[in-house]
């Protein structure tokens, strides 16, 4: 029964042109992972794995993330990240630069400016003070708005 299921694991692998590897150079802590190298689609099996079920779960698991593509999910997924992150710094810049314009100098409660803007994530914070520190000397006085450029 086992060899019958394991034949049909190695089937999958291969209508899916998926190539097996062991775990032999480089030795991995899963008992498999699977990895796409420049479209090519590889499973890596850790060769002490000797349970023949074992090996089968773990080749039928590592095949659905590469029949379904989980590595271009995760990798659309931070792009989109970055992109909303990108484009939040930049409403934060065009705010304060705003702002700083109609009345002065922004203020140096970070947290404040954050809360006043209904951003919460800590992330960016970094991105506040930032933007907030163009408008102040090193001595932490306001620059006038001459001086600025």
């Amino acid at each position: 029964m086992d060899d019958n299921i394991y034949t049909k694991a190695l089937e999958i692998l291969k209508k899916n042109h998926i190539t097996l590897l062991y775990d032999d150079i480089y030795p991995i802590k899963e008992n498999g992972k699977f990895v796409r190298v420049k479209g090519q689609k590889f499973i890596v099996l850790k060769r002490t794995l000797n349970d023949k079920v074992n090996i089968i779960l773990t080749i039928l698991h590592e095949c659905s993330h590469a029949i379904n593509d989980d590595d271009l999910h995760v990798v659309n997924k931070l792009q989109l990240k970055h992109t909303e992150y990108f484009a939040e710094c930049n409403k934060i810049k065009d705010y304060i630069s705003l702002n700083a314009t109609e009345y002065g100098a922004p203020t140096t409660n970070i947290p404040a400016l954050m809360e006043s803007m209904h951003i919460y994530e800590t992330s960016y914070y970094k991105v506040f003070e930032k933007e907030v520190r163009k408008y102040y000397n090193s001595d932490g006085s306001p620059i006038n708005e001459w001086e600025m450029d």
